[in-house]
């Protein structure tokens, strides 16, 4: 179980990434010009607080398209981390 109380305000990178379209039914867009400049892991954590899916984002896109169909609807977290910070996203799958 993954310990998500953080708001997106409070992380280093919360205004560098989007993630979009919010709400989605299986596809999402990770959007940063930062995501050029180094890899990243996205993690999925359902509303338990449960890890549901781990990505790795090695490809440099500025716009990264993330599979997560197969998902119950629901309030997920998108964690978002280079290693040294992390930012927290919240998307609902219709």
């Amino acid at each position: 179980i993954i310990n998500v109380t953080s708001s997106e305000d409070n992380l280093p990178l919360a205004n560098e990434f989007q993630v979009y379209p919010n709400p989605t039914s299986g596809q999402i867009y990770l959007a940063s010009e930062q995501l050029t400049k180094a890899a990243y892991e996205v993690k999925i954590i359902d509303q338990r607080g449960s890890l549901i899916k781990t990505l790795q984002v090695n490809n440099y896109s500025d716009h990264q398209l993330l599979n997560i169909s197969g998902l119950p609807v629901g309030l997920y977290s998108i964690l978002i981390s280079n290693g040294k910070t992390q930012t927290l996203k919240r998307i609902v799958i219709q």
